[in-house]
């Protein structure tokens, strides 16, 4: 009888235990999209991860945090695709921690995206990935507003976008 009872609470145990997980369980689980959407996975130290996701007519960022070896997703946010205009951007701040801008170029001209806001100007090269979908993000300092402007470069240092809200 007292091995029975040591066997079931050890099995007990056992089932409470949390289990760890992938980042790519959390993404097929739960998000409506699938890891071969996934683009990117950007870490964040130990804590967290954001993962950059392109599913069929929009593109969109997450964020994962690791508590006990277990990811768990936290929050994400989505926008649609649009192939009219040769750089798009949107814009996140993931729980007030990381604040994002990130977005597609359409233009196969454009091999540099520069981003200006009221109180930062950050240049990010665009990356290819694996299908040939064009994007960039940039993380920055501190929460911000829309960006007063976005500029694209070719290869060279031409402009051959901008984006600047403050002549509209």
């Amino acid at each position: 009888m007292k091995q029975f009872i040591w066997i079931t609470l050890f099995l007990f145990l056992i089932g409470c235990a949390e289990k760890s997980n992938t980042i790519e369980q959390v993404i097929n689980e739960s998000q409506g999209f699938q890891s071969e959407d996934v683009i990117e996975i950007i870490e964040h130290g130990d804590k967290y991860a954001s993962i950059l996701y392109k599913k069929e007519d929009r593109y969109g960022l997450g964020l994962v945090e690791r508590k006990n070896n277990s990811w768990k997703w936290v929050v994400g946010s989505f926008s649609p695709l649009d192939h009219k205009q040769d750089v798009t951007y949107s814009y996140y701040d993931l729980i007030n921690r990381y604040p994002v801008f990130i977005g597609t170029v359409n233009n196969d001209r454009i091999h540099k995206v520069e981003v200006q806001t009221n109180k930062k100007t950050k240049e990010v090269a665009v990356q290819t990935s694996a299908n040939g979908f064009r994007y960039w993000y940039v993380f920055i300092d501190e929460p911000q507003g829309p960006p007063n402007q976005i500029t694209g470069y070719d290869g060279d240092g031409k402009i051959v976008y901008l984006m600047d809200e403050r002549l509209k």
